[in-house]
């Protein structure tokens, strides 16, 4: 189990400026590309609800298998994610996480105890398949969503606040990107912002089948 604090940048990626940095992204030890199932649960006591501004957090199950490379294993993960107040202005997210480590082939007793034993409600979902990536103290994620792509930027947990900045800068530069173009939107808020441009009623899950998804352009 790990219980630390995650710094990351977000980035949205259009279909044009993809191969642009996939190229990029080969200087970076690839570690893997994986499918992940996503499902996100609320509180079972409706007063104390984690999507409340004063919590402010995420309870999520995940599930991932390999989407290439056969020979490496998937993974299971429960999570709690919430974001810090004090970060929320700033483009380097700043967010407490607890993770737990489970066999995905035991997803379907994981699922039984939040929706039958502790009755936690089922609030969303979605579908990506994730690439990783390692760089000097940054771990790097690419993300295909069903609407388009995101870049994360994820600082190393031993590096500290005054030096994050340096170590961002070089992952930025090797990828000729810049600061300002970093999104606070999650993937969720992301959706629900095309969809409400699009004029298209958003749903609680993202998935590829989805025939109305609208495309990040």
């Amino acid at each position: 189990m790990t219980n630390n604090i995650e710094r990351e940048l977000r980035f949205f990626i259009s279909q044009q400026e993809l191969r642009s940095l996939q190229i990029k992204l080969q200087q970076f030890n690839h570690r893997g590309r994986f499918r992940e199932v996503t499902i996100m649960y609320d509180n079972p006591n409706p007063a104390h609800t984690f999507y409340s501004s004063e919590i402010d957090g995420r309870l999520r199950l995940r599930v991932a298998t390999p989407a290439d490379d056969k020979s490496i294993d998937g993974y299971g993960l429960i999570s709690w994610k919430q974001r810090i107040p004090a970060s929320k202005n700033e483009l380097i997210r700043h967010e407490k996480e607890v993770e737990f480590g489970f066999n995905p082939n035991d997803l379907s007793y994981v699922q039984t105890i939040f929706e039958n034993v502790l009755n936690c409600p089922r609030i969303s979902s979605y579908e990506r398949y994730r690439s990783h990536y390692e760089a000097d103290k940054i771990h790097i994620t690419l993300d295909e969503f069903p609407f388009g792509y995101m870049l994360e930027l994820e600082v190393d947990k031993s590096v500290g606040k005054t030096n994050q900045m340096d170590f961002l800068n070089e992952i930025l530069f090797k990828l000729n990107m810049s600061m300002e173009s970093a999104s606070f939107h999650s993937c969720d808020d992301m959706y629900r912002e095309l969809c409400n441009k699009k004029g298209i009623t958003s749903k609680s899950d993202i998935l590829f089948s989805d025939k109305d998804m609208p495309m990040l352009l």
